[in-house]
């Protein structure tokens, strides 16, 4: 008899470690998935910040070249009308 109440007793208990490791295991899923979307968000909002560097040095060098052919023009019609 106590042989029997022993062995349930172990079962319940063994039960019971095997749901808390099933809660765990569906806890760190969890925060898993949230991490994994919260870095696929982080690298979206990457691409795009260096998507608008990239177009802003772009611009930035464009500007320059016009800024460039603006003096010379500049220069050229100061020259002309010396």
């Amino acid at each position: 008899m106590n042989s029997q109440v022993s062995k349930e007793q172990f079962i319940q208990q063994f039960e019971n470690i095997v749901d808390g490791v099933r809660q765990n295991k569906y806890k760190v899923e969890q925060r898993r998935n949230s991490e994994k979307f919260q870095r696929d968000q982080l690298s979206n909002q990457l691409t795009s910040l260096l998507e608008q560097q990239r177009q802003y040095v772009m611009a930035q060098k464009q500007l320059s070249a016009e800024c460039h052919n603006y003096e010379t023009l500049l220069k050229q019609a100061q020259n002309s009308t010396s």
